[in-house]
């Protein structure tokens, strides 16, 4: 390196082999570290490159190097690890190293080093090493400010992971810094122990398998081998499941307490109380996981409860993993407005097995709505002020509704069904309508149907009362076409024709409508005062009335 300045005080006798003691200091620039540090031995590492800026005041005991402390900062730093190199571009901060009588320890101060990929702010650390005997071995590490994603490259680069172990972190690729943590571990003939406390803030990783993608995650938390805990407190995260929500959640607030331990038999998981709030609903959630050993299924346990929340941002708490395409665009255009007024979550089972479509388990969303505006199909008028039950039980969904109005008509319930999320080609609608005839003739004229009985509907008015009960099935595949079956029982009727002037009265009797069009036979009625019996019939793109009487 560059000049250097090197003061050493020595008491003893130094051509003895131990009968000396000294005390050293050492300023340099641009000094070889693979020289001057080589005699620290740290167990499985080697300083193999580095050009640093060093100050080190040093003391030897008994002949050997017993503390080293100093400053440093240090260029293209290199070190050989197990035939591994890993390089560094700069390392910098204050350091105390100090032989034990088994061992060794060291702390740092402001320690911070930046590599091709990553960077380590400034941040405190300590190490202590012993070796109790000859098989077992104690490290204890304190450290605080530590970035994760910047340790996670270190790990990777070395040989100290094994391939598994690799493979998670690699995954993983976490991120977030550690702050007021303790870590300890020790091996021996025995097995292997560890426990471990601190604090995440600013927490990330990627997905991987089962485990979702999370984002700024805050928590503090204690582990063993055994068992720990951890207290989350998380505000503006997210998480993402990617195979059964579309979008990532994201989270104005999470906090709860998680517990787990592991046994022969497997890690299990559980807490009773964790708080999501959102940007558009409030939960509290309580569940259990069991992840049993040998490959065999994880099972879940989970209760979640919601309160009042928007009806139109219910498709982004859904599970669309599970559901067919079709549905999944349906889900997205249905609630037009309206309110959750409250309502649950219940999954039990095996998740291999979701959705249970066997009824290996149980999962069920259960909600009510009010005031909520429904669009089940285009082309068909809205289901408007809607209170209803909405059901997601396993693989499939249920709305109910006893409360509505439909193109001006007072629904007497309501019905909207998907037996199968994933495989149905239809989407089944049964619904009752108690109301007034001229109702029903809307109803016609804001749906589908108005091309098969238009004419009808332009050339004539009705009045009187009508009960009417309706069964559509509403394709959710291209290529499909709408399924639509009518009932309607027709109370003291009229049935006025203007372009003629005359009209059909006391009409009582039952009209159907299907593939077909219109029908009715022998629906009585006057004309003229005289009772006659009528029926009704498509032709082409006609509907036939025909009158039978005296």
């Amino acid at each position: 390196g560059k000049d250097f300045v090197l003061s050493l005080e020595v008491k003893g006798d130094v051509l003895s082999t131990t009968d000396w003691h000294a005390e050293g200091y050492l300023q340099t620039q641009k000094i070889q570290l693979s020289e001057v540090l080589k005699r620290l031995d740290i167990d499985e590492f080697e300083i193999e490159r580095g050009v640093g800026d060093v100050e080190i005041w040093s003391q030897w005991g008994a002949a050997e190097l017993s503390r080293v402390r100093g400053k440093v900062h240090i260029d293209e730093a290199r070190m050989l690890q197990k035939q591994t190199n890993l390089t560094v571009k700069n390392v910098s901060g204050l350091f105390d190293w100090e032989k034990l009588a088994h061992g060794w320890q060291l702390k740092t101060n402001e320690f911070a080093f930046k590599t091709d990929e990553v960077q380590q702010p400034k941040s405190q650390f300590s190490v202590q090493y012993e070796r109790v005997s000859d098989t077992d071995k104690l490290m204890n590490i304190t450290a605080d400010g530590v970035d994760i994603q910047a340790v996670s490259n270190i790990l990777k680069q070395s040989k100290l992971l094994k391939e598994e172990q690799y493979t998670l972190l690699h995954k993983l690729n976490p991120s977030g810094t550690l702050n007021n943590a303790y870590f300890s571990f020790k091996t021996s003939t025995e097995g292997d122990a560890w426990a471990s406390c601190g604090k995440l803030d600013g927490f990330s990783n990627e997905a991987m398998d089962s485990i979702p993608a999370i984002k700024n995650f805050s928590s503090a938390g204690c582990s063993s081998k055994t068992e720990g805990w951890l207290d989350i407190n998380t505000q503006k995260g997210s998480v993402d499941f990617k195979k059964l929500f579309r979008d990532s959640l994201l989270l104005d607030g999470l906090s709860g307490r998680l517990t787990w331990s592991h046994d022969v038999d497997g890690w299990q998981l559980k807490s009773d109380e964790m708080k999501v709030d959102t940007p558009h609903i409030a939960t509290t959630t309580r569940f259990s996981t069991s992840i049993p050993a040998e490959g065999k299924p994880v099972l879940l346990e989970l209760v979640s409860n919601f309160g009042v929340a928007d009806a139109i941002h219910v498709p982004k708490y859904l599970p669309v993993g599970i559901m067919g395409d079709g549905v999944v665009g349906w889900l997205d255009a249905a609630f037009k407005g309206g309110q959750t007024i409250g309502g649950g979550v219940l999954l039990k089972g095996a998740l291999k097995d979701f959705p249970f479509k066997n009824n290996e388990g149980l999962f069920q969303v259960l909600f009510n709505t009010k005031q909520v505006n429904l669009h089940y199909a285009d082309d068909w008028p809205n289901l408007l002020d809607v209170a209803a039950e909405v059901e997601f039980k396993n693989e499939g969904v249920t709305i109910v509704s006893s409360q509505g109005v439909v193109a001006g008509n007072a629904i007497q319930q309501a019905k909207v069904e998907v037996s199968d999320l994933e495989k149905d080609h239809y989407l089944s609608i049964f619904g009752v309508i108690n109301d007034k005839l001229p109702g029903l003739y809307d109803f016609f004229k804001q749906s589908p149907l108005k091309q098969s009985v238009g004419g009808l509907l332009d050339h004539s008015d009705v009045t009187g009362l009508a009960d009417v009960t309706l069964d559509i099935k509403i394709p959710l595949r291209k290529g499909l076409k709408a399924d639509v079956n009518a009932h309607a029982k027709v109370t003291n009727g009229k049935m006025t024709f203007p372009d003629l002037g005359e009209s059909i009265q006391s009409l009582n009797g039952e009209l159907k409508y299907g593939q077909q069009g219109l029908r009715a036979t022998s629906v009585k009625g006057e004309v003229l005062g005289e009772p006659v019996l009528i029926d009704i019939y498509p032709d082409k793109n006609n509907t036939i009335i025909f009158a039978k009487g005296n």
